[in-house]
């Protein structure tokens, strides 16, 4: 019963990202996995980890691939969401142009497996 919970628990914390069209269908299905193994708390560490390991890995494509411009850029979109946020209440429709670095994706596997072994080794 604790790994079926923990289960729903890995799916839970990645189905929003794959719904928004940040994650692909294989890095919840994934996430899934490692909570039904980790349980519920177990899930939810790794989750965040895991999330701090995409931000990172995020970051270091960013300005391996784009540089300081990218990362200002970057910056500044994130500033104008803020704004848009606050004076309408709505939620920003402010997207990179298609040759931005920013919108560059990158497989989140290693992000999945660092976060993971970095749950563990926490534990």
């Amino acid at each position: 019963m604790l790994s079926v919970a923990g289960l729903l628990t890995g799916l839970g914390a990645f189905l929003p990202f794959y719904l928004a069209r940040g994650f692909g269908a294989g890095d919840v299905k994934a996430m899934a996995a490692i909570g039904a193994f980790l349980g519920v708390q177990g899930a939810l560490l790794t989750a965040a980890w895991i999330l701090i390991a995409g931000a990172i890995g995020g970051l270091l494509v960013l300005c391996v691939r784009g540089g300081r411009g990218a990362l200002q850029a970057l910056a500044h979109r994130w500033v104008l969401r803020a704004y848009e946020l606050y004076a309408t209440r709505r939620a920003p429709q402010i997207r990179p142009p298609a040759h931005d670095t920013a919108a560059l994706r990158f497989p989140y596997g290693l992000a999945i497996a660092c976060g993971t072994l970095a749950s563990v080794a926490w534990s």
